[in-house]
């Protein structure tokens, strides 16, 4: 399965294997997803959006009251298949799948996504060796040093520090384009609003408000016909 539902390997050997694969075949007739010609209805809807390799689209949120979750859709010429899964270890065994019109997939979507207002700051830009240095743990002075070699303002550490100790909530949404490239937009969601994290080619991180309008121009984007702009970089 494409990322992020994970699928657990079962079996170590292959008569192992044969048996889990029998006895999850044997799942699916009872719950008539299958016949003895193989999947059908949804179970058969999802088997033919993987066989057709299709370019997905994929969500992952953390924060949440019911855990990290991973969302996945299959997009067909028609019809799209979302998969959900719980990210927490012991619930991964457990994935919603739903078929919906390939015209509804943004809406379908968006129901993961908290509904959040863009925060109200100004935006903010650091080089990406700061940041990268922050999550390691360098200290304060070091970061000040980092940022003041590399032309930025130490000052935009102070904002982004505060911005930081309120922040409830990640996301993050993908898909490979047809150049082959891949696409992505990250938040942090906070006490205030939303926050897109841009980390361009250029070196540089920007932190700027991201507001619902902004994630659901990107999302049909990456559901349609029309490439998302993945050019980033400093703001």
């Amino acid at each position: 399965m494409p990322y992020p539902v994970r699928v657990p390997n079962h079996g170590r050997t292959a008569g192992e294997r044969a048996a889990v694969l029998a006895s999850a075949g044997a799942t699916l007739i009872a719950r008539d997803l299958a016949d003895h010609t193989g999947p059908t209805g949804l179970a058969g809807a999802l088997v033919t959006a993987l066989r057709a390799r299709p370019d997905p689209v994929d969500l992952v949120l953390t924060g949440g009251a019911d855990g990290p979750r991973g969302v996945l859709a299959l997009r067909r010429e028609r019809t799209a298949v979302v998969c959900r899964q719980p990210l927490t270890p012991a619930l991964t065994h457990l994935v919603e799948v739903v078929e919906v019109d390939r015209d509804g997939l943004v809406d379908e979507l968006l129901r993961d996504v908290p509904a959040l207002p863009g925060a109200p700051v100004v935006p903010i830009t650091l080089p990406c060796e700061v940041v990268d240095a922050a999550s390691g743990g360098a200290d304060e002075d070091r970061l000040r040093a980092l940022t003041r070699d590399a032309g930025g303002d130490p000052a935009e550490l102070d904002r982004l520090a505060v911005l930081l100790r309120g922040v409830s909530g990640r996301g993050q949404l993908g898909a490979t384009t047809r150049r082959g490239g891949r696409v992505e937009l990250s938040w942090l969601d906070g006490a205030t609003g939303r926050l897109r994290i841009d980390r361009g080619a250029d070196g540089w991180v920007s932190v700027n408000p991201l507001h619902p309008n902004d994630v659901r121009r990107f999302l049909r984007a990456l559901t349609g016909d029309v490439e998302p702009d993945d050019r980033g970089g400093r703001a």
